[in-house]
């Protein structure tokens, strides 16, 4: 599976969404404002989550890359990266803050 991001990004009022190319095939992934606010030390302000999201970009990527290759994607072929789901591709993001 090839995939590659993209280095837009476009914060809304209930995620951060940035574009993804699998195999040739446009893909959008989404991360929840409670996933940056919980996992990645934003405070629940846009200027704040997307800060969060520049800092932790590797790391979000690779849950995407994770979430991919398990096929864990919405109807409409997104995929949503939550809290939980960040604890599950990477246990060390697993405490509050």
């Amino acid at each position: 599976m090839n995939i590659e991001f993209n280095e837009e990004f476009r914060w809304q009022q209930e995620w951060i969404t940035f574009p993804a190319s699998v195999d040739g095939v446009d893909v959008i992934i989404r991360v929840t404002r409670n996933a940056l606010d919980d996992r990645f030390h934003a405070d629940a302000n846009r200027e704040s989550e997307e800060s969060a999201y520049n800092r932790n970009r590797d790391t979000i990527r690779e849950i995407a890359r994770h979430m991919l290759a398990a096929g864990e994607r919405e109807d409409d072929g997104s995929v949503v990266i939550t809290s939980e789901a960040v604890i599950r591709y990477d246990p060390t993001l697993a405490r509050a803050f």
